[in-house]
């Protein structure tokens, strides 16, 4: 009975082990950005009995810059961990004399400049020894490696020429028009409180016009209006000061 015994819990054991290092998971994260800062994280999922890691991550360096790291994980904190960038890939590697129990979370964020394109986070597993884990006795733990990229959430928008305020006879016709390069999508809005709060011009006369680039405004009436065009959701501004306002007055 006792050998019986003894072989089930040497069972159990080893189905304890594989199950253990079997199903570790290293995931670089896919994020969206305009051009600017970024900040992509890198997971591990079910990442336990871990005594060393070697990941080397390829990018495109004609869309990012590698400017550094934030958020480490407290257990790479033990040990030795180094991280560089060499040419068009980040390389991290750590170890430590006694394994870690990470679970499911972020090992680190890599923090990129981007030029607002869309470049694949792809790691580097056809190169022996790259992209590597194992337990603190240097035995490999399987790890499947999923990659991530940066996406880019569109151009920046530019002003190249900015609506100007006119006088109009009553009853005429005007127009307001903006040049916008980068910009998909347009909204002409309308305040009656001198900018403290705006409404979308309807697409109804006397407007045309609404979501172009310029506005059509017909027989004239009302003695004043603030004006101002939403470009891709923001609301226009050339100095970064303040909405771009604009306004018509009547000649009665």
């Amino acid at each position: 009975m006792k050998i019986i015994y003894g072989f089930l819990l040497i069972i159990i054991l080893l189905l304890t082990c594989n199950n253990v290092n079997s199903q570790v998971i290293i995931t670089a994260g896919t994020v969206t950005s305009c051009p600017g800062n970024v900040s992509v994280p890198v997971y591990i999922s079910d990442g336990y009995g871990i005594g060393a890691i070697s990941l080397v991550l390829d990018y495109d360096p004609a869309v990012l810059t590698y400017t550094g790291y934030q958020d480490l994980n407290q257990n790479l904190n033990t040990g030795m961990f180094v991280i560089n960038s060499n040419g068009n890939k980040v390389v991290i590697s750590w170890i430590t004399t006694t394994s870690a129990n990470f679970g499911s979370t972020v090992l680190l964020n890599l923090n990129f400049v981007t030029n607002g394109g869309t470049s694949p986070l792809t790691w580097s597993t056809n190169i022996e020894g790259n992209c590597e884990l194992a337990d603190n006795n240097g035995l490999p733990i399987i790890v499947t490696f999923t990659n991530g990229a940066v996406n880019s959430a569109g151009q920046s928008l530019i002003l190249s020429s900015n609506p100007v305020n006119k006088i109009v006879q009553e009853g005429l016709n005007t127009s307001f028009s903006l040049s916008v390069t980068g910009a998909t999508s347009y909204q002409w809005q309308s305040s009656t409180d001198n900018g403290l709060s705006w409404a979308d011009l309807p697409y109804s006369y006397p407007y045309s016009g609404v979501t172009d680039a310029t506005l059509y405004i017909s027989s004239l009436t009302s003695l004043r209006y603030n004006k101002h065009c939403i470009t891709d959701g923001f609301p226009y501004t050339s100095d970064n000061s303040g909405y771009c306002l604009f306004h018509y007055l009547l000649c009665r």
